[in-house]
């Protein structure tokens, strides 16, 4: 079967003087043959042209999302509850021991982050996710009855087999398939994902989402001598941790997919660059799965499935046969600084293939020697014997055409087998450039005057459309914050940090030109935040400290607090606009507390100083560490011990106002209890603490 692609490459050149005039240019039409075996981008009506996905309906297999940390005891017990039942199932069960909350703070540092939040905490503090205590997990996300350690999707390692076996015997209504690429040259990963909907749904969209788990990490593991001896080394001290999640590639939540219609597909191509370290763990190559899992919403995975990397692309993707493309002939001119804002060309598909509305197409431009590489989507579906016209408009895919006089050519090519044949579908003209027939200049901008950080609008002509190619000076101070969404009259740009009073230049296209008038650069407002004193200097996790000062909001909750960069949750009711009273947050370590406020911030002079972390008032074999923290009662059993004791929650007054079964490490939420003091029994020991 053929594809018959009808190039013809029509340029429109933007002019930039006080309008844009479009110039039709009649170029040379090519026909290009190409046979396809199978490529990526692609979507075809049969069976036979999808490429790695499946297209029969298939069962559900299980996404583990394991909540652990190396300080809890019981996890490596997990651990091995979860690699049992994935052998027992093979290659049905995507495990991710994602390491998060109290157990897994300090070093060495497991957890992931995604943009500036952690990854793993956020998932666990999910609603509806009501984590009690390590290990626990969740099985694609789903409530099951009678299995929650509270009335959650979170469940207790000794339900997970069960509960996962149910959802293996369901129909998926999708499919999902996935082939990471190692790239060795340039040292990332190139992971192709599809999803085949083989089911209707409810749910009008789904989300997709991939990442990276790694394998033989060593490190420390609290309880891996007995919960897991498989994995424990007794002469090194070091436990083998597998399925480490360590990146996640799509946001916290996934991609979104708009079409989950039966029969639709979606592919993607996801590129990640593989860092030498995450966090504190080397990442070695050779370690790495790669996964991906659909949801519906946050909430409720579908299925999905994991794979180890790859260093050969033909193994899912096929070979195109290579094409030959007539030299171009004759000349045409075009004026040299000029930029070229549409590049339009035609697909004519005699083949028995289609390509669907919203198909992305890999498409590289090259105009003077400099190759741009990007996608194009399909503005509606291609059937077999149609001709669609297809447009290039994206400004960082296409330029300017060169200052120097001379031939060049623009050169457009269709990459149909994912970047595996460089010379595939590739259609060049050849131009003369000519003088340039305007130059860059700028007209006005404003404001006139204005404080670091002010959003300046500059009008003119000649202007680089790529917005990076526009380089913006204050004073000599070069401006790197410009504002997407430049055009060949104006740019919009951030005065920046280090600006003086003076005129405002931009280079741009082998030109430059300066203001006539000056940017008055404001000085800043007095500073009206600051922190005077803070006591005590030292305390522990959960500790009321006193911060003295000024400028502080009124609105106490506002006022965002950090303990060397650990943002404090938890602000008392009797502060006021000149004493803030704050509990020492989980996470924090030894630094400086800075208080953002009132769109100013200050930070302390001095250090405050963490101390260990509260113990219990009468030491015993039986328990590891229970303290309070932020309406919460954290308890960890001694390694091993895992047998239940009653515990009892106390006020002043000797009324009972709580009392609970525990068996093994837990975090206890005490939302409801009225603020004053109280102290909490397990067995004989006693803790006194104050919310």
């Amino acid at each position: 079967m053929e594809l018959l692609f009808d190039l013809k490459i029509v340029i429109f050149e933007a002019t930039i003087i006080d309008k844009v005039t479009v110039i039709n240019n009649d170029l040379k039409t090519i026909n290009m043959k190409t046979k396809i075996l199978a490529f990526f981008t692609l979507i075809a009506v049969s069976v036979n042209a999808q490429i790695i996905v499946k297209t029969t309906t298939e069962k559900k297999n299980v996404v583990l999302e394991a909540f652990t940390g190396r300080k809890a005891g019981y996890d490596p017990s997990g651990h091995k509850i979860s690699d049992d039942f994935a052998a027992q199932n093979s290659g049905r069960v995507v495990i991710l021991n994602v390491h998060c909350g109290l157990f897994a703070t300090g070093t060495p540092n497991y957890n992931v982050t995604v943009g500036s939040s952690n990854y793993g905490d956020t998932l666990y503090q999910y609603p509806g996710v009501e984590l009690l205590g390590f290990p626990a997990g969740t099985i694609n996300r789903r409530l099951f009855s009678g299995s929650s350690q509270r009335s959650g999707t979170a469940q207790n390692r000794n339900t997970w087999a069960s509960t996962g076996s149910s959802v293996l015997k369901e129909n998926s209504p999708v499919n999902v398939a996935i082939h990471p690429y190692h790239d060795v040259a340039n040292g990332k990963m190139e992971i192709y994902v599809e999803a085949y909907f083989t089911g209707s749904q409810s749910v009008s969209s789904n989300r997709i989402h991939v990442g990276v788990v790694q394998n033989n990490v060593l490190g420390p593991q609290s309880g891996a001598s007995s919960g897991y001896p498989a994995n424990w080394n007794a002469s090194t001290l070091l436990y083998k941790h597998m399925h480490m999640l360590r990146a996640v590639i799509t946001p916290q939540w996934g991609d979104t997919i708009t079409n989950v219609a039966m029969g639709s597909v979606f592919q993607k191509k996801y590129t990640w660059n593989i860092p030498a370290k995450i966090g504190d763990v080397n990442v070695v190559a050779a370690d790495l799965e790669f996964y991906v899992f659909v949801s519906e919403d946050q909430q409720t995975i579908l299925t999905g499935t994991k794979m180890a990397k790859s260093t050969n692309k033909t193994d899912f993707i096929a070979t195109a046969t290579k094409v030959n493309t007539p030299a171009p002939s004759g000349t045409k001119q075009l004026a040299s600084g000029v930029s070229i804002s549409e590049i339009e060309f035609y697909l004519n598909n005699s083949a028995g293939y289609s390509l669907p509305s919203g198909s992305e197409i890999p498409v590289t431009v090259t105009m003077g020697g400099v190759a741009k590489k990007g996608t194009i989507t399909l503005p509606s579906a291609v059937t077999a014997g149609s001709r669609l016209k297809l447009k290039i408009t994206d400004p960082l895919l296409l330029g300017s055409v060169p200052m120097t006089q001379g031939a060049f050519d623009v050169c457009v090519e269709i990459d149909l087998a994912a970047d595996m044949d460089a010379t595939n579908n590739k259609s060049c003209e050849t131009y003369t450039s000519t003088s340039s027939t305007s130059a860059l200049e700028i007209t006005d901008f404003n404001p006139k005057t204005g404080l670091v950080g002010t959003e300046v609008i500059i009008d003119g002509k000649g202007f680089d459309p790529v917005v990076s190619q526009n380089a913006i000076s204050f004073n000599g101070v070069v401006a790197s914050q410009v504002i997407a969404g430049a055009s060949l009259n104006q740019l919009k740009i951030i005065v920046p940090v280090g600006a003086t009073t003076g005129k405002i230049s931009i280079a741009a296209q082998s030109e430059k030109d300066t203001t006539i008038l000056d940017f008055t650069v404001q000085a800043p407002p007095a500073k009206k935040l600051e922190i005077t004193d803070f006591n005590p200097k030292t305390g522990k996790v959960g500790a009321e400290i006193w911060i003295d000062g000024k400028g502080f909001d009124p609105v106490i909750s506002n006022n965002k607090i950090s303990f060397n960069g650990v943002l404090a949750t938890k602000i008392l009711a009797t502060s006021t606009v000149t004493q803030l009273k704050v509990l020492v947050p989980a996470a924090a370590t030894t630094g400086k507390i800075s208080i953002v406020a009132l769109a100013e911030k200050d930070t302390s002079a001095v250090d405050f100083t963490l101390l260990a972390a509260v113990g219990i008032n009468d030491a015993s074999t039986d328990v590891a560490t229970m303290f309070y923290f932020n309406n919460t009662l954290n308890i960890e059993l001694v390694n091993g011990l895992e047998v239940s004791r009653n515990l009892s929650i106390w006020n002043l007054s000797g009324q009972m106002v709580f009392t609970a079964t525990i068996s093994e490490s837990s975090v206890i939420e005490l939302n409801n209890l009225p603020q004053g003091s109280y102290v909490a029994k397990l067995g004989e020991q006693a803790l006194k603490f104050v919310k």
